[in-house]
């Protein structure tokens, strides 16, 4: 899935699997459901996605190269929108790409550099 923000907003999805319930629930959340939240990172290769008894990615801590992405209501980080709705979305398999540096690559952190 590819998703593009621009000004805080989703303005385009791509998707293989899914699209039709995205855009639903996205739809259905009204303007919270489409704006951007919050972009984190995981840095712990410590901390790996727990597979045992199920694939699970909890919200406050994930490992070495997950990305989460999450929508909706942005009033506790500082911004503006409110609405109740927060989606979460985690990507255990996405690519980040920060200037010409790559950080993630399928998942996996490969950035060695420092933080700046």
């Amino acid at each position: 899935m590819k998703v593009r923000i621009r000004n805080g907003e989703i303005n385009g999805i791509v998707a293989h699997d899914g699209l039709t319930a995205v855009q639903t629930e996205i739809h259905e959340a009204g303007e919270a459901g489409k704006s951007f939240r919050e972009f984190a990172m995981g840095f712990n290769p410590l901390m790996p996605v727990q597979t045992e008894p199920y694939d699970w990615i909890p919200y406050y801590g994930y490992g070495a190269g997950v990305v989460r992405l999450s929508l909706g209501d942005n009033t506790e980080l500082g911004d503006k929108v409110s609405g109740g709705y927060v989606r979460w979305n985690f990507f255990p398999d996405a690519t980040v790409k920060i200037g010409d540096e790559i950080w993630v690559e399928d998942g996996k952190l490969v950035y060695k550099g420092g933080m700046r």
